[in-house]
């Protein structure tokens, strides 16, 4: 029987090829890439933070859940077809290009709770250990190059070994960090999200909007159960909307008022095809 640094034992506990971090849809994919290629792998969630802001998925995504054999977690039931994507770049003329020229077809505007937990229930079904509410630390590495590692949870305390690290916690980089990595800042861009109630006026459609703002832009998003998405980006960092955060308000304010109108002005041939000019493409 041996013991790693932190004092807990770790040879009666059972051996993965590889421990995955972050319960998201990175996360499981790779669960379900690895179950695929026999690989023994323990999925632990965290399920910490708030509800995951992402929602939007290509129609390009098609081709990576089938090559899971995850194909049929989109349903029109519960995740919301997307045909287009509006954009107003460098004018206030909005552009759009439709899903009838993807090869692919359309996209989707994910409930993204339910969206994440099939996937982990796919992971699961192929043979991935899945735990719940669990954060995986390391806790060292031994000579033949296998991975003591710490799972939390809420009921229980334990180790397990494996032989690879699999860090799909995002932005935290817990896994990593956590073992020695630093992160490497490139820009300083923050998004300010908010979620609408859904409208007594419904949108026309279920197309994003993209429009160009000083320092960043505005995206917007119909959500399956109605309500609606509405993000800043900005380019300067957190502080730019806390030193602002009346100003922020009052941009989302305005553009809360702007959003069903924006729809009807899109700029399409007669045709319906999409439109020739696309600003800043």
């Amino acid at each position: 029987m041996t013991a790693d640094r932190t004092g807990h034992r770790a040879s009666a506990a059972p051996a993965y090829d590889v421990v995955v971090a972050g319960g998201g849809p990175a996360g499981a994919a790779a669960a379900l890439a690895l179950g695929r290629a026999g690989r023994t792998v323990l999925l632990a969630d965290a399920a910490t933070g708030p509800p995951p802001v992402g929602e939007a998925l290509p129609a390009a995504a098609r081709v990576l859940l089938h090559d899971l054999d995850a194909q049929d977690v989109l349903d029109g039931r519960h995740h919301l077809p997307c045909y287009a994507n509006l954009s107003a770049w460098g004018s206030d003329d909005l552009a759009a290009q439709d899903s009838i020229l993807d090869p692919h077809g359309h996209g989707w505007h994910l409930d993204r709770g339910r969206f994440d937990r099939e996937l982990r229930e796919r992971a699961r079904l192929l043979g991935t250990d899945v735990a719940e509410r669990t954060t995986a630390r390391p806790a060292g590495r031994s000579g033949d190059g296998t991975w003591t590692v710490e799972l939390r949870g809420p009921r229980e305390r334990r180790t397990v070994r494996c032989r690879w690290l699999v860090d799909a916690t995002g932005r935290r980089a817990s896994l990593a960090t956590a073992a020695g990595a630093r992160r490497v800042v490139h820009d300083r861009l923050v998004a300010l999200c908010l979620t609408l109630p859904p409208s007594t006026t419904p949108a026309p459609d279920a197309s994003t909007l993209v429009e160009a703002a000083p320092d960043g832009w505005w995206y917007t998003a119909l959500l399956p159960a109605g309500h609606r998405l509405l993000a800043r980006y900005n380019g300067h960092g957190p502080t730019a909307c806390t030193r602002k955060s009346s100003h922020c308000d009052s941009l989302v304010a305005r553009k809360q008022r702007r959003v069903p109108t924006r729809f009807t002005t899109v700029n399409r041939p007669a045709g319906g095809d999409t439109a020739g000019k696309h600003d800043g493409d």
